[in-house]
């Protein structure tokens, strides 16, 4: 008998909310829409900077492309905090209410060290989630010290999903261009089916 789910962390950039797209439009200029995943490619794998500077027509050895710091730097606290609403992000939290009490539920999410970050990422909790879960935010880069065989990660990056699993917890890594499960198509409904299968 499997061990009941005590504990359900989400994610916020990427699953909560479009992040990564949102950034790259304000960075490059370009006009990419926030759930456009077709303009990301696989190869660029979790590197936002490589994704920007390829999208702009410069190869990944460029040297004239953005560095970390240089791209990092125009992620403004304004970009932080207005990124869209996923539009898995509705359905994922009333899922998670449906099953769970909402002192159960927490949003799990990794802050930069650049200035505005977290400031942006408090005004984007503020403003879109539900007050049981703006009391319900953790910032870390360590997400796998809250894994235990009763909690639960739902998070788009490979390294956090199999750090949690390793260390004793349970994960659903949502698809994204980015990660392992680029193949799956039906993003939402895939999450939402994983979700299932753990209660």
């Amino acid at each position: 008998m499997k061990p009941s789910i005590k504990r359900v962390c989400l994610d916020m950039d990427d699953v909560l909310n479009n992040f990564t797209m949102h950034a790259l439009s304000y960075v490059t200029e370009l006009d990419l829409a926030p759930d456009d995943w077709s303009k990301y490619s696989p190869w660029w794998g979790f590197d936002i900077v490589r994704a920007a500077n390829e999208l702009l027509g410069w190869p990944w050895d460029f040297a004239g492309g953005y560095t970390q710091e240089e791209f990092w730097t125009r992620v403004t606290e304004k970009v932080w905090e207005s990124a869209p609403v996923s539009k898995l992000c509705s359905k994922l939290i009333h899922m998670c209410f449906y099953y769970f009490d909402p002192s159960q539920v927490c949003i799990l999410t990794a802050p930069r060290p650049e200035a505005g970050c977290i400031e942006g990422k408090k005004t984007w909790v503020k403003k879109h989630m539900p007050k049981s879960l703006q009391r319900n935010v953790i910032y870390t880069e360590v997400k796998h010290l809250l894994a235990c065989q009763n909690s639960l990660l739902i998070d788009d990056s490979d390294k956090n999903v199999d750090r949690f699993r390793l260390h004793g917890g349970r994960a659903i890594l949502v698809p994204r261009p980015w990660n392992s499960n680029h193949m799956v198509r039906d993003y939402d409904e895939y999450v939402l089916a994983k979700l299932e299968s753990y209660i």
